[in-house]
């Protein structure tokens, strides 16, 4: 009987865990619902959640006054292709998810809102660079 009412509590444990459990993308696909829930999971792993970049097992350059950031096109390039040790994320976003991404990313790092990306821009980008 004992057992069974550890059993019980460490499950009941456990489930209350998994639900407080904050979002994270699975499998090989990102399910953040915006640019600024991408940044904060994946981004700022490397770029830090201020945009400063970091120097140690690798060197992470910093978005924040980044001036290539005020071309929209260069960003999605970035994020299509990749760039130095940087994956291709943007490959496995929608259109729509790479296009608010790039727009967090402008406005919170470069103070830029103009120009703004579109999920039709983003889609551009992919069939041009073949991506």
């Amino acid at each position: 009987m004992r057992v069974a009412l550890i059993l019980f509590l460490w499950l009941a444990f456990a489930a209350t865990a998994a639900a407080e459990t904050p979002f994270l993308s699975k499998g090989w696909t990102f399910d953040e619902p915006d640019g600024a829930s991408f940044y904060a999971h994946v981004c700022a792993a490397c770029h830090q959640a201020d945009g400063q970049g970091a120097t140690g097992a690798g060197s992470y350059p910093a978005l924040k006054g980044d001036t290539r950031l005020a071309s929209t096109d260069y960003l999605i390039a970035v994020l299509l292709g990749g760039q130095k040790a940087m994956p291709a994320l943007g490959r496995a976003m929608s259109d729509a998810r790479l296009a608010d991404l790039v727009n967090y990313v402008r406005k919170t790092f470069a103070g830029a809102s103009d120009d703004p990306a579109t999920a039709e821009r983003a889609a551009a980008a992919r069939a041009a660079l073949g991506k």
